[in-house]
Formats: C-alpha cells, sequence, structure tokens
C-alpha cells in the first residue's frame, strides 16, 4: 500500500504533462483580422511591419486563456476612460496598450494618441505604448515606447454597441523609447468585447 502513492502521483504527473498544450502559433505568420464591427472580440496591428496578434503562451491546459486581450470603457471621478491591452508572450513578451482620458463620453469619431497629465499620479501618461521583449522584423527589441505631444498616432472609433457589449475601431501611432527609438504601430484593428465597464 505504501508503494501505490508514489505510483498514483506518477501517472497524475504524467498525465498533466500529456495534457498539456504548447501553442507555438506566436501570431506573426498569421493574417490580421478583418475590419469588423460586429463584436467578433479580434485586435491586430503591425509593428514595424511584422503582424502582432494577442497569443497566450500557457502551457497547459486548464490555465490558458483564449488570448490576451482587453478592453475596459468606464468612468472614474469625472473622467472616461477606454483602455485597450493586448499581449503575447510567445517568443518573447510584448504588451501594446491604448488608454484614452476624456471629459466626455466615448464618441464615434477620430481621437489623437498622444499624452495626457494624470493627476492621480501626477504624470504626463501616454495614450499609446507598446513593451517589446520579442525579435520584430528580424531586430531585437528590449524596451518600452509611447506617445508624446510630439510622437502621435490617431484612434477612429467605428462603434460603440451598449446592446452587445462591445466597441470597435481603428488605429495607428509612432512610439518613442528613452534612447529616441521609434517603433511604428500600424494597421491596428479591433473589435473588442468589453470586459469591465460601469457605464454600459
Amino acid at each position: 500500500m505504501k508503494n501505490l502513492f508514489p505510483k498514483i502521483l506518477i501517472i497524475s504527473f504524467t498525465l498533466l504533462i500529456i495534457s498539456c498544450n504548447v501553442d507555438d502559433d506566436d501570431g506573426t505568420s498569421s493574417d490580421l483580422p478583418e475590419i469588423t464591427t460586429e463584436g467578433a472580440n479580434t485586435f491586430g496591428c503591425n509593428i514595424n511591419g511584422q503582424v502582432f496578434l494577442p497569443r497566450d503562451g500557457s502551457t497547459c491546459n486548464f490555465s490558458c486563456g483564449a488570448s490576451r486581450k482587453r478592453l475596459s470603457y468606464f468612468k472614474n471621478d469625472d473622467i472616461y476612460q477606454l483602455g485597450i491591452t493586448a499581449m503575447n508572450n510567445i517568443n518573447g513578451d510584448i504588451r501594446i496598450s491604448i488608454n484614452l482620458y476624456l471629459e466626455e463620453p466615448l464618441k464615434e469619431q477620430v481621437y489623437e494618441l498622444s499624452e495626457n497629465y494624470i493627476a492621480s499620479i501626477d504624470k504626463i501618461w501616454p495614450n499609446a505604448s507598446g513593451c517589446i521583449n520579442s525579435t520584430i522584423s528580424s531586430r531585437i527589441i528590449n524596451s518600452c515606447f509611447g506617445t508624446n505631444s510630439n510622437i502621435t498616432g490617431t484612434l477612429e472609433i467605428l462603434e460603440i454597441n451598449q446592446t452587445e457589449h462591445f466597441i470597435a475601431g481603428i488605429f495607428e501611432f509612432q512610439a518613442i523609447n528613452q534612447q529616441g527609438e521609434i517603433v511604428n504601430f500600424t494597421d491596428g484593428r479591433f473589435d473588442m468585447l468589453v470586459y469591465y465597464s460601469n457605464l454600459f
């Protein structure tokens, strides 16, 4: 009976390993999703010409997410905040963030991506940023980049659907790091379900 427990433990561990599934598709060989306004829950863009899609590199089925992307739209005090994040942690780590801080509710229009003063943290913060620790278009990048008053971009909201709980849009921006290097985020599109909102 004493020898039974180690055998059960070994069998359980073996089954756990077998059930693990490494997703080695990092999204760079895939096509960008179509530009849609139907709540398809998609996100994609090009980074210096290389396709970026959210991907989760978790190795086990029970811990894998469908994809690493989230959209939040809420009101905090008198400020309306839209936050979009997309991450890919296969073959490195890439995180893209877009944040709008608005005095009026979000509308279907074009917004500039530059920077905002955030009083709660007493800092000037970029509206769009990307932290990259990966190889992009054959170049190893290990830095964070952000928009500012000179290095900018645009975000166009195509649809805000409160009934179906999604927001869709397109974007492009340049972002700069502390060394003055610039990365281009182009052909961006998202059609995402709202993860959190106190407005819908």
